[in-house]
């Protein structure tokens, strides 16, 4: 739901296109939308054909603007859509045991992993949140095998030798995938410059993207147990 944006169901016609495992939205899922206007505009993610994942960004809480974590969370269920707040699910992508853990907005400074006393040796584990400043501040013993970011929309208008100013983040982190050393060793995050726009309507040589990640997963027990 932003201005100016592709339509939701333009999104979901062409993801369904992409016959794909698996779906995730990294936050920042509106702009300043009015609440009575969210579950017709989200309406659209139920068609979906592949299971979907979501986390709520610093827009959709507050940070800056209202508030609307309670109505977007609502529409995202009612969408059928798994959203892991501070949490880890055991599910299956692509016939392969996953886990998806999911971590609040980091502006929102709620961010809880003691999830990760409970998660299974030898299980890949995808971490999904908006912003990938978060590779900065998850703890050393929290293993994960990939993050997946949105937040920094690649600068938007990215005008070469400034638009890296404009990212709103303290970490090296700008689209697409970045090998970050951390002091637990080196994390593969891989940053979405997504669809929407935030301030000036547009975007220069940063055009709206959908990515479509292969991503090689070890074979492991295909059974997930219950969340």
């Amino acid at each position: 739901m932003f201005p100016h944006a592709i339509p939701i169901g333009r999104i979901v016609d062409r993801i369904n296109a992409e016959s794909v495992d698996a779906v995730f939205l990294a936050g920042d899922l509106s702009y300043h939308p009015e609440a009575d206007d969210i579950p017709e505009h989200f309406a659209a993610l139920g068609r979906l054909e592949a299971p979907l994942f979501a986390v709520l960004g610093n827009h959709d809480v507050g940070f800056p603007g209202t508030d609307l974590t309670e109505p977007l969370m609502r529409a995202l269920q009612s969408a059928g859509a798994r959203v892991p707040h501070n949490r880890a699910l055991n599910t299956e992508i692509g016939g392969h045991r996953v886990i998806v853990a999911g971590a609040s907005d980091l502006w929102e400074r709620r961010q809880d992993f003691s999830f990760q006393a409970s998660l299974p040796e030898g299980v890949p584990v995808i971490l999904l949140t908006h912003n990938p400043d978060t590779a900065l501040s998850v703890p050393e013993t929290f293993r994960y095998d990939l993050m997946l970011a949105g937040h920094t929309h690649g600068g938007q208008v990215r005008l070469p030798g400034f638009y890296k100013r404009f990212i709103p983040v303290r970490g090296p982190f700008d689209r697409e995938l970045h090998h970050f050393q951390s002091p637990a060793g080196e994390r593969l995050v891989y940053v979405t410059t997504g669809t929407g726009m935030v301030g000036v309507p547009m975007r220069f040589l940063m055009p709206p993207r959908i990515d479509i990640l292969t991503v090689h997963l070890p074979e492991t027990d295909k059974t997930p147990p219950a969340d």
